[in-house]
């Protein structure tokens, strides 16, 4: 679409160039790190919200503050190859629709990064330099806070280097212990809180698998918030959506039910703004529901 809009204006500025990647400096030849069991490319963080910050034009900004977000996901359905990015968000001042998104670090690989202290290397480097040093943009200096990191459970428990979810020690906030009936569960409701101290001591040994990296740097309680999307929007009420819908019979609503509620869902999709990101779709579909639905 850049290129596109470029090859209007071109023929009146001749000093335009003819590519999105020679007006936004694009390098061409990017370092690739080998690693243990795939490759890493370093795209930088500084470098990132100093572009963020020309975006913007402001004048007078401040401290910044910024989140963080490391996951894997695959990228063919015929191949184990996966991707794991570092991704980062620099969040505006007054706007967060102004937030601007980049990538930080991409590895590529049959399996996640073996090694975490050398995939997080060159992040938390340069993370580290932000957080004590803040950051100069044409004659101006910035502190910088870290809001979050942000991951999945599977993805959490890996850079933690903690017991999984679905393990007896796995709860981020307490320190539970875990009671298996078909699947982990965690009832008690009175277990001593999980702390950032209590986590950099390692005060309860069955939590962790090592150390992480990070916590060199960050607090690693208050610094990863527990994931809405999975616990709660296809946790829970998906969960409970399951039980209203093909659930036991004294739980579940009635057919009838279930049909007028679905039609009232499909007769919406006419009224839905594009600010919603999906249309509503009827009851029967709802294992295939996303989170925004």
């Amino acid at each position: 679409a850049v290129n596109s809009v470029l090859g209007i204006f071109r023929p009146y500025f001749p000093s335009l160039p003819k590519t999105y990647q020679t007006l936004m400096s694009t390098p061409r030849h990017v370092p690739i790190v080998q690693m243990s069991n795939g490759q890493y490319v370093h795209f930088g963080l500084q470098s990132g919200l100093l572009r963020a910050l020309d975006m913007w034009h402001l004048v007078d900004i401040g401290a910044l503050s910024l989140s963080a977000n490391i996951d894997g996901l695959p990228l063919f359905k015929s191949s184990n190859t996966q991707v794991w990015p570092i991704l980062a968000q620099l969040h505006h001042p007054s706007n967060k629709h102004l937030d601007v998104l980049f990538a930080v670090g991409v590895f590529c690989g049959t399996s996640k990064p073996g090694c975490l202290e050398e995939y997080l290397k060159a992040f938390i480097e340069e993370l580290g330099h932000v957080l004590s040093c803040g950051i100069d943009h044409k004659g101006m200096h910035h502190e910088v806070t870290l809001k979050a990191i942000l991951c999945d459970a599977p993805a959490k428990a890996y850079v933690k280097a903690t017991k999984s979810f679905s393990g007896y020690y796995g709860c981020d906030k307490c320190c539970a212990k875990g009671v298996y009936f078909g699947r982990m569960t965690y009832p008690s409701m009175h277990s001593p809180l999980r702390t950032d101290d209590s986590f950099a001591n390692q005060d309860q040994k069955e939590h962790h698998k090592g150390v992480s990296p990070l916590a060199s740097i960050i607090p690693m309680v208050t610094s990863f918030p527990i994931d809405y999307m999975h616990l709660v929007c296809l946790g829970v009420v998906r969960k409970m959506i399951g039980y209203w819908v093909a659930g036991p019979r004294r739980v579940k609503l009635s057919h009838g039910s279930v049909l007028r509620v679905s039609g009232l869902l499909v007769t919406m999709r006419s009224r839905i703004p594009r600010d919603f990101a999906r249309k509503p779709r009827p009851l029967s579909l709802y294992e295939r529901w996303k989170a925004t639905e």
